[in-house]
């Protein structure tokens, strides 16, 4: 049952509110509980995202007591189909099973009957520079660069060059292959949009071990055609779900977990922390005790990625017969490269992804300015007669305050470990989970369902010891 608060809690909590924020002990310690409206749970999960639905749907399988307390007034988190566009879903946040094979998305796809489609958009492109649309053996020659840049950017030991950016890989690996200006810049361009979409961090920041390493299913690409929010919706049936609950402090010992919202005081005997790595890094939640400092390190070296996404609906397709669309030399690189999501959609839908610092960047600007930015991409690949879009939706994570980002990403100065130290618990009675805390699949929506699924076992293994 999923529960949004009554009025009469609202108002009592203003007064609990006020004793949150000088609570250090003693007598506020027991007004607090006294005024609180909730029984004391088992297990709470802080987050309705995939990692804490996953946790919660295995829980309560094995008879388990367990609420969520969600902040948003939807379940999904990152995961967000937007079903405005007269029946047409838009997954604004993930998108794909990246693997179909041996993929645990897979799997649950499959028990709880929600199909999904293969599509791959790497698989017919087409490439422009400036208006002019490149030739097949042109096009072929750039691909045959990317694929040379990229080898040869894997075979430099990341593990002596610790310290090393993907950047500073790429112009170490063009050097060596001295390719000439043209098609240097060309395989720069493509393997930066690469890095851009994948880590959603700039290749400046991206460590190098980060784009070699990291573990994939086998198989094809798949997406959704009904959206990726009936895997959540599925998920979240029969839980106990509280929305509109903001979490602003976490009190831990051993003798279980209080939890401070805007909703009031919720006790259970533990907790399992499932908030986006961006949240944890504005440090707007406090944790009484202090979190570990090897904890704490984790979470300030690791980065937080922005891939945000610009869909525009047409009337008709103008474009290339091609999944992906590529603009080489671009005016602005947020649009260097264009997805028809036509396959999926049945309707002339196309995506933009836009990642890194071009995304931050692209966040502050109105949505009339992106969209004259996307529109003049468009007709300089095209021609002026390109009509305007019948509809748009533009994406901002890094400005969303529940997430501060889409994913995170092995940033220089970081290390493999800190994921692992993300996922550590802190004592008995505190737990973590989200992509950030699977060191083998982050940045994933299998990653993070793997993690919720983790965290469920250590919790039933722990009751059963």
């Amino acid at each position: 049952m999923i529960r949004t608060p009554s009025r009469r809690e609202v108002l009592q909590f203003a007064w609990l509110a006020a004793g949150a924020a000088v609570f250090d002990g003693g007598c506020a310690a027991s007004a607090l509980h006294e005024h609180s409206p909730e029984k004391r749970r088992d297990t709470l999960i802080l987050g309705a995202g995939i990692a804490g639905l996953a946790a919660a749907y295995e829980l309560r399988r094995a008879g388990h007591d367990v609420s969520i307390l969600e902040a948003r007034t939807r379940v999904g988190g990152r995961l967000w189909t937007d079903r405005t566009w007269g029946g047409i879903p838009i997954d604004l946040g993930g998108s794909w099973i990246h693997g179909t094979e041996g993929n645990p998305l897979t799997a649950l796809c499959n028990e709880l009957g929600i199909r999904t489609m293969e599509f791959d958009p790497s698989t017919t492109q087409v490439t422009y520079s400036g208006s002019r649309r490149l030739a097949e053996d042109e096009r072929v020659q750039m691909e045959k660069d990317l694929t040379r840049l990229e080898e040869r950017v894997d075979g430099i030991d990341a593990k002596s060059n610790p310290g090393l950016s993907a950047e500073q890989a790429i112009d170490r690996a063009l050097r060596e292959l001295d390719l000439g200006r043209t098609r240097a810049r060309y395989a720069r361009q493509g393997m930066r949009a690469n890095i851009l979409q994948d880590d959603a961090g700039d290749p400046n920041e991206v460590a190098l071990r980060a784009i070699q390493d990291g573990s994939e299913f086998g198989g094809e690409e798949a997406v959704f055609p009904g959206g990726y929010n009936q895997l959540t919706d599925r998920l979240a049936e029969g839980l106990d779900i509280h929305l509109d609950c903001v979490v602003t402090r976490i009190e831990h010992s051993d003798s279980g977990v209080r939890v401070v919202t805007n909703r009031g005081i919720f006790t259970a005997n533990r907790a399992l922390v499932t908030f986006p790595l961006g949240v944890l890094q504005r440090g707007r939640i406090a944790f009484a005790p202090e979190l570990p400092a090897r904890k704490l390190r984790a979470i300030q070296r690791l980065g937080v990625g922005v891939l945000d996404k610009v869909y525009l609906r047409f009337d008709r397709a103008f474009w290339d017969h091609a999944e992906s669309i590529h603009q080489m030399d671009p005016i602005d690189e947020a649009w260097s490269v264009w997805t028809d999501m036509g396959p999926v959609t049945k309707a002339p839908v196309l995506l933009a992804f836009i990642g890194g610092a071009v995304a931050r960047r692209i966040e502050n600007m109105t949505d009339a300015a992106i969209l004259a930015g996307a529109m003049g991409s468009l007709r300089t690949m095209y021609g002026a007669r390109v009509p305007e879009p019948t509809a748009t939706r533009i994406t901002r994570w890094a400005n969303d305050p529940f997430a501060f980002g889409s994913y995170s990403f092995d940033k220089v100065g970081s290390s493999p470990d800190d994921f692992h130290a993300l996922a550590e618990p802190v004592g008995r009675r505190l737990l973590f989970a989200g992509e950030a805390t699977e060191a083998e699949n982050y940045q994933t929506v299998h990653g993070a369902l793997m993690s919720g699924r983790r965290e469920a076992q250590r919790i039933l293994a722990e009751r059963a010891g």
